[in-house]
């Protein structure tokens, strides 16, 4: 999805009071449910504003860069459109 092609300014609109009261939310849910996930490699695609694997124990943590999109050859995107 480009810039152009979207409906909200998501980035935008989470500096805003309702949006900080909602990652604030968000944050204390994904602490929460990420603590003790067992592995060595967490992955992060998406919503680089909140650090979604900030109370996880793994050894490696790993966010994509932000310009990254999956490729075309990606086995994602055959299930996204089927």
């Amino acid at each position: 999805m480009t810039r152009e092609d979207s409906i909200i300014e998501l980035g935008q609109w989470l500096t805003t009071p309702a949006g900080q009261y909602l990652l604030r939310w968000e944050q204390d849910r994904l602490d929460h449910a990420v603590a003790d996930i067992f592995g060595f490699h967490a992955l992060q695609v998406g919503l680089p504003e909140m650090d979604g694997l900030r109370a996880n124990r793994m050894p490696h943590r790993w966010w994509p860069p932000t310009n990254w999109s999956c490729p075309s050859c990606c086995p994602c995107l055959s299930r996204r459109t089927a």
